[in-house]
């Protein structure tokens, strides 16, 4: 069974896709800004709720998925991660069904084989800067497991909690660089999305 979301700090269950990413429009319609259109009586109304909780958690279970539709002609995939990357502030410029999304926070976990990485990488991902904002792992099981079991809630929710722990630890006043800022401007949307 999969879940549709994760314990976080803060009580705030994150909300996870099991993917797959395919356009960029559609990445930002995950995280999108309320809608709202001018009537013909001048009067403003909202045509689309949008999101409230703009972090989301992409499991990828076929990154070559992802590197593929990057590669599509007129796909804007791969300048939308790198746009929401450096800001989360995302605002596609189309001329129908404009759509936006303001202070987005979006991870993805992909999994690939060394091999398709490799053919499927391309030289222009990396001088754009695509392959530079994510984290690479070369992960390699050390024994294989016939049946594996689920790890339980209670595992999942012990592991979220120290994560979180250390996460935070990295963003304490003090800290060199932004990151007393960054651990401001979480604790300011945290606090307004409880009072939502």
């Amino acid at each position: 069974r999969r879940n549709s979301t994760l314990p976080f700090p803060g009580g705030l269950p994150l909300r996870i896709s099991y993917g797959p990413l395919s356009s960029g429009e559609g990445l930002v319609y995950a995280v999108r800004d309320p809608v709202e259109v001018k009537g013909e009586d001048g009067e403003i109304k909202v045509v689309d709720e949008g999101v409230e909780d703009k972090r989301l958690l992409v499991i990828e279970g076929e990154f070559s998925a992802v590197l593929r539709a990057c590669q599509r002609e007129g796909n804007t995939l791969s300048a939308i991660l790198r746009t929401t990357f450096d800001h989360g502030n995302i605002e596609p410029l189309t001329k129908h069904n404009r759509i936006k999304a303001t202070g987005a926070h979006i991870n993805f976990v992909g999994h690939i084989t060394e091999h398709e990485l490799h053919c499927l990488l391309t030289s222009i991902d990396v001088w754009n800067g695509f392959a530079n904002r994510i984290l690479w792992a070369a992960v390699r099981r050390t024994r294989q497991v016939p049946f594996p079991q689920p790890l339980s809630e209670e595992v999942v929710c012990k592991l979220s909690e120290r994560l979180g722990a250390v996460l935070i630890s990295r963003v304490e006043p003090g800290a060199r660089g932004s990151a007393s800022r960054g651990k401001a401007q979480v604790d300011t949307y945290l606090r307004g999305i409880d009072r939502r």
